[in-house]
């Protein structure tokens, strides 16, 4: 079962939900949890998880995002957590309780 803010129900992160995530998905999830229910734009999400890189990630960033956010799928959802976001220029990606 997810452990979730009382005041706004948002999912708290676990060391077990951590442990089972490559670094990479790991920034990801970080940067989500942080967020909270105002979630990140792909570009600031991008901009959290690659920011120690100098060149700033792959070329086809937005791609290694979204195809990272289907590994995590599952590997999420056994703590009763998912990645939502929504569609279009702008998308708004959040982590919720499933």
């Amino acid at each position: 079962m997810v452990k979730v803010c009382e005041c706004c129900g948002h999912p708290l992160p676990t060391l077990e939900v951590q442990l089972g995530l490559t670094p990479r998905q790991r920034d990801i999830f970080n940067a989500l949890q942080k967020a909270g229910q105002r979630g990140l734009g792909m570009e600031e999400l991008i901009h959290k998880v690659y920011l120690q890189e100098a060149d700033g990630g792959p070329v086809t960033v937005s791609n290694v995002m979204c195809v990272q956010k289907i590994k995590m799928k599952d590997k999420l959802a056994a703590f009763g957590m998912q990645i939502t976001s929504t569609l279009g220029h702008g998308a708004i990606w959040k982590l919720e309780k499933l």
